[in-house]
């Protein structure tokens, strides 16, 4: 009970203080000037004491201006009590002779809304004020220009499957002040943008004669669909740039170096226009040929680039049935991001689970690197067996189909042979052979009572038969009925969209209790995807965070999962393993689809 009694007394203590804080806020506003000459500027101060302030807003007054020039914020201690002060800091002036009154401002303090006093100010006309030319409006252009190219120039064709690096730069005025507000995105479905670097690089550079501030990014682009497409690029922005258009305030006569704006003013006392812009690249052509069918090996898995094992972990004995760990590293350039583990060969030999994929990039791009696949495989049946791994993929360069092999293993197997399991069938049995009825039979009279029971039976026979057919009869339509009802091709769809939806969300659980990553999000995308594509009758493989950016908004649940899926699936780096938080995305993903 003491300790209770102390732990309420040391809440109300604190809320107490806090009140007391609050209730001890003082706001005070400083003018140092009351009567300017058109165009000079003075100095108004809002400066809070004893609790923490928000920046206030002042409202608008016709042809005033309120210029804020910064915020100043100290701390002292005296006799080991604490007080706060912050000072806002405005240049206040008109261009326009008049009387004006600066209206009580608003200023929150700890959560609490205290108000200011009206300040008076009266402009005299001396005759030095000049007008400002009218500016013409902001060029688009102005705000800066966008680009994107094939790291290799020369190229103006892809192949579908293959991820091309790409070089995006932006370029802006020197004079600008810059806020990237997205992240860049393709303009249409045709193409997928992928391992676009985090942080551009920036530098100076000349373009069409004038120095611009240039950010580039590195990334990849594959493509979604064959034939010409036009690849384009956006990104969202803001852009400060200087309006010279606006009226500045000169120092007043009397205080030409102004100390408060020598420390926080903006240089040349440039007035600055937002402008909120969305930068786009000019269309770049580009031809994408579809994988080449003649030639293509059967075991190809959708590789396409340039590759070559570099190391193999097969252990060289075994035990039938027990499971072992299996590696090897593929180095090169291209689809990493897509790549499909090889498997073990001879395949009979093998029962494998996927393990984790972890690439390592060796450019900015990702586009080039190494990737190392793990499996978990169960030897089948004992013995000797030389081993090695298969990769087939499509060289973009010399437009044709290769295949390498890691080096061989030899391995030594234990152990008695696993057992196969073999689909149960039905065993089909003879019908017994009919009796003779042609030979003799022995005669034999029946009794009255049993050829009365015989021809009641029959009548009894005729009856129920009769029943049967007027039964059939009217159950015809209706069986017709459900025939066509369940031959539909719509509703056929619709179950086959099911099986299909419930297939990727099984293996999706499959995936995340092995901690597979890749494979997890490849299935959870998926099942995502069979019902979006129903909805808007495309291909499902072909729907990209763009497409759902585009069709369900920017802050929908599902673009938060597809934004998720790309951001681990395409990341340059080696990324933190969150199952929990991706298992609810998916989740809250799902529900927005369902309602």
């Amino acid at each position: 009970m003491v300790r209770r009694a102390r732990h309420w007394w040391s809440h109300l203590l604190l809320a107490t203080w806090l009140l007391m804080a609050v209730q001890g806020a003082e706001v005070e506003v400083t003018l140092d000037a009351n009567r300017l000459a058109t165009g000079e500027g003075a100095n108004f101060t809002i400066q809070v004491s004893g609790g923490r302030a928000e920046q206030p807003v002042i409202a608008a007054v016709p042809n005033l201006i309120i210029d804020f020039q910064g915020r100043n914020q100290m701390l002292s201690i005296v006799n080991g009590v604490a007080s706060q002060t912050v000072r806002f800091s405005y240049t206040v002036g008109s261009m326009v002779a008049g009387e004006y009154t600066i209206p009580p401002v608003a200023v929150k303090v700890d959560g609490k809304v205290l108000q200011t006093k009206p300040q008076q100010l009266v402009v005299f006309d001396d005759g030095t004020a000049q007008a400002e030319p009218d500016a013409p409006a902001v060029d688009p252009q102005r705000c800066g220009t966008m680009v994107v190219e094939l790291a290799i120039p020369e190229r103006k064709e892809i192949y579908l499957g293959e991820i091309a690096p790409v070089r995006i730069q932006a370029f802006l005025p020197m004079d600008a002040q810059i806020e990237l507000r997205s992240i860049i995105q393709p303009e249409s479905g045709a193409f997928t943008l992928h391992n676009v670097s985090e942080q551009p690089q920036q530098s100076v550079e000349t373009k069409d004669g004038k120095q611009h501030r240039t950010l580039t990014w590195f990334g990849g682009i594959s493509a979604t669909k064959a034939g010409t497409q036009s690849v384009n690029l956006s990104v969202k922005a803001t852009v400060a740039l200087p309006d010279r258009s606006k009226p500045v305030l000169r120092p007043r006569r009397g205080d030409p170096n102004d100390p408060f704006r020598a420390a926080f003013g903006r240089g040349a006392q440039v007035r600055y226009t937002e402008n909120e812009v969305t930068l786009r690249s000019a269309d770049m052509p580009l031809t994408v040929r579809a994988l080449p069918e003649e030639g293509k090996p059967a075991n190809f898995s959708g590789a396409v680039g340039e590759f070559a094992f570099d190391a193999l972990e097969i252990p060289a004995q075994w035990k039938t049935g027990e499971p072992q760990r299996v590696a090897l590293r593929i180095k090169g350039s291209g689809n990493f991001a897509t790549m499909k583990a090889p498997e073990l060969s001879p395949a009979d030999l093998w029962k494998w689970y996927p393990g984790q994929d972890q690439f390592t990039p060796s450019d900015i791009a990702s586009f080039s690197g190494s990737k190392v696949f793990q499996y978990n495989a169960i030897a089948r049946r004992n013995g000797e067996y030389d081993v090695a791994f298969a990769l087939s993929y499509f060289d973009p360069k010399q437009a044709k189909y290769l295949a390498i092999a890691s080096d061989v293993k030899r391995v030594a197997i234990s152990g008695e042979a696993m057992q196969e399991e073999k689909v149960p069938t039905t065993e089909v049995t003879a019908p017994a052979p009919a009796e003779d009825t042609q030979g003799l039979m022995p005669l034999r009279k029946r009794n009255d009572r049993a050829a009365l029971f015989s021809g009641l039976a029959g009548r009894v026979n005729v009856f129920v038969l009769g029943s049967l057919a007027l039964f059939f009869s009217a159950l015809a339509p209706a069986a017709a009925w459900w025939r066509r009802h369940w031959q539909d091709p719509l509703l056929r769809a619709r179950q086959q969209r099911k099986r299909d939806i419930a297939q990727a969300l099984a293996e999706a659980q499959q995936h995340a209790r092995a901690q597979s990553a890749a494979r997890y999000w490849e299935s959870a995308r998926r099942s995502l995807q069979i019902p979006l594509a129903a909805r808007w009758q495309v291909n499902a493989s072909a729907i990209s965070l763009h497409d759902v950016v585009k069709n369900c908004g920017p802050d929908s649940p599902v673009t938060a999962f597809f934004r998720e899926a790309d951001r681990w699936s395409y990341a340059s780096s080696a990324q933190e393993v969150d199952w929990s938080r991706w298992q609810s995305l998916h989740q809250q993903a799902l529900q927005s689809l369902d309602s």
